[in-house]
């Protein structure tokens, strides 16, 4: 995940990204002593890749009390303590730590108060990150679920924008499993995740649908092989 995150910092430049380090518990082997190790690990390795990093403490909503009773949010004393380690750490790896929905205290200790700081990003140009994502793309095809709707916003910004078409072709992993499945009720992202028996879904992580979506277009390749020999023949289907 760190290299997939240098990746992506490396592409958009190190103001478009930001670390999340949360939610902050107590239990299951985790300590404060060992937040410490974590964080610092983290933070060494992402130097030169973000400036920032929002923390928060858990929460415990009755559906966390519920589904995992055996951990909690540090008390008063352990979040002082974590906020003085880890803004002294951030400023060692030059990452500014800010607090998400937390008492205003933790500023006494270090840790920026003003609010998550999605705020504060300082986002490209968009002819700048097309131009990177064009690099990025060269001459391969798009794979995406439901990328039928997504890749039109693309295409519209590349005559807009830059003044050139993008003429890479595209494969939309939904149309692909309604043809493919149709036995089955849904085709979203997380029914194809379920069928294959891929590992649980991140959500509302988009790194990670990636990944998701890859995986099942791979399964859906060899399935499409193993029954039709090609991809010819499945298209006469």
């Amino acid at each position: 995940m760190l290299d997939s995150f240098k990746k992506i910092s490396k592409h958009i430049g190190i103001d478009g990204v930001n670390w999340r380090y949360d939610p902050i518990f107590i239990g299951m082997g985790f300590d404060v002593e060992k937040h410490i190790r974590c964080f610092e690990k983290i933070a060494r390795s992402l130097k030169g890749y973000t400036k920032n990093c929002t923390i928060s403490f858990l929460d415990l909503y009755e559906k966390v009390k519920r589904n995992a009773p055996n951990i909690k949010p540090p008390t008063k004393e352990e979040q002082i303590k974590i906020a003085i380690e880890f803004s002294k750490i951030g400023k060692e790896n030059g990452i500014k730590v800010h607090s998400c929905c937390e008492k205003t205290y933790l500023a006494e200790y270090g840790i920026d108060c003003n609010g998550c700081m999605s705020k504060e990003i300082k986002a490209p140009e968009l002819n700048e990150v097309l131009i990177k994502f064009k690099s990025f793309l060269r001459e391969d095809i798009i794979v995406g679920h439901n990328v039928n709707f997504d890749i039109n916003f693309l295409y519209d910004n590349f005559l807009n924008v830059l003044n050139e078409p993008l003429e890479n072709n595209f494969v939309d992993t939904l149309r692909i499993s309604r043809k493919l499945l149709p036995e089955l009720k849904h085709h979203r992202l997380d029914d194809l995740v379920d069928y294959y028996n891929i590992k649980a879904r991140d959500k509302h992580r988009a790194l990670n649908d990636c990944i998701l979506t890859n995986e099942v277009y791979i399964d859906m390749c060899n399935m499409v092989y193993e029954k039709y020999d090609d991809w010819a023949n499945f298209k006469k289907m």
